[in-house]
């Protein structure tokens, strides 16, 4: 069944007397095309031997695809173990063109054993035959098998390396989207397995908070969009100084920016980097020219102090930080002056090697009661 053509063929039923001394006693059946003369999986008790005519071979894999066997034609036979067990077909064959054969069935073949037994010698060698063939068509079926295995195996792979990059890219992304609202090393604890809570105590951290002075007036004076516009050049620039002297920032509220210094990330000379911060927004507003009829100005105020920092909420994160240092900052950004950098006692005593300072000497903070102030007015040159 494995298409063998007349040259190839080992046995021709026609060339053996024997048979053809019994063909007259046996059924002689015409099949037309497409008519199917066995089916893969039937039981059979007959021996067909192919007269004329050709039938396809197929055998159904995986119980939809056709695995095609080749062609029988005349000289050929088939169902030759039918007369001596009850398996069911291996194959479906099927009339290509019109098919005309004998059929012999098992106690046909019985009767006829009795008269010449040479007919079993036949029989015995087409079997021998069969069985080679069959160990030929496993042989390609197995190889088909394993193909297609190989084929699912690399489209498994394929399918499995997308998923996993696909992951990975949504991973990189809700990490990107976190750390634009987190500190990277917040973000880092955060997605650490069973986290919980993200909150550190900082025995020296730095607050800084900037206001844009005259932004109020100016909401009177431009339309809404225009407003938000002149906001948003101004912290975008901010946001870049920010970066540049790797400080955190915490928010914005309403024409207020809110800076810390001393987190995981920072630098070991964070104190300078926030006098620096401060110096170069007070130079970045006094050069910006804005479209706008008020002058801007910025008043900034910072301090250096015990704080407690962490992240917040459940399904939307923030960032924050809390204690007596960050109310002292924004009070020394309040008490200040547009235009200057009002500090504390604290900050003045760890910048004052660095940095030049004015003394307000005594003045009265809300909340606070008197403290000793100061304006840091620029860098000492070395």
């Amino acid at each position: 069944m494995n298409g063998m053509t007349n040259k190839d063929r080992i046995l021709d039923w026609r060339s053996e007397s024997n048979l053809l001394d019994f063909k007259d006693f046996l059924d002689k059946i015409t099949f037309q095309p497409g008519e199917t003369i066995i089916q893969e999986g039937e039981v059979g008790n007959s021996y067909y031997m192919l007269e004329s005519g050709t039938a396809k071979v197929w055998k159904e894999v995986d119980g939809n695809e056709k695995l095609d066997f080749g062609m029988l034609s005349g000289g050929d036979s088939f169902g030759e173990m039918s007369l001596i067990d009850d398996e069911p077909r291996a194959a479906t064959i099927v009339a290509n063109s019109e098919v005309t054969l004998y059929k012999m069935t098992r106690n046909n073949f019985n009767s006829i054993l009795s008269h010449s037994p040479k007919v079993a010698d036949f029989i015995l060698r087409l079997m021998n035959q069969r069985f080679r063939e069959a160990e030929v068509r496993s042989i390609k079926v197995l190889k088909k098998k394993n193909e297609q295995l190989e084929i699912a195996n690399q489209d498994l792979e394929k399918k499995v390396n997308d998923r996993t990059r696909e992951l990975e890219d949504t991973i990189k992304e809700n990490e990107k989207l976190l750390k634009s609202v987190l500190p990277p090393y917040a973000v880092a604890k955060l997605l650490q397995p069973n986290k919980e809570m993200v909150l550190d105590t900082y025995n020296n951290a730095g607050i800084l908070f900037a206001d844009i002075v005259g932004f109020t007036e100016l909401s009177q004076l431009i339309s809404p969009e225009k407003l938000i516009d002149v906001l948003n050049q101004i912290f975008s620039i901010f946001d870049v100084i920010t970066t540049t002297y790797s400080l955190e920032k915490i928010k914005t509220i309403g024409d207020a920016y809110m800076v810390v210094a001393g987190l995981p990330g920072c630098s070991d000379h964070y104190e300078e980097d926030m006098a620096n911060f401060a110096i170069d927004l007070i130079d970045t507003i006094e050069n910006m020219e804005f479209d706008v009829p008020k002058k801007l100005n910025v008043r900034v105020g910072f301090h250096f102090g015990k704080a407690i920092a962490g992240v917040i909420g459940i399904d939307k994160y923030a960032y924050d930080i809390w204690g007596d240092t960050v109310n002292i900052a924004s009070r020394m950004e309040s008490h200040g002056a547009p235009g200057k950098i009002h500090v504390s006692q604290d900050a003045y005593a760890v910048l004052k090697d660095k940095f030049h300072f004015e003394s307000r000497g005594t003045i009265p903070v809300k909340g606070k009661g008197d403290m000793d102030t100061y304006f840091l007015t620029g860098r000492i040159e070395e």
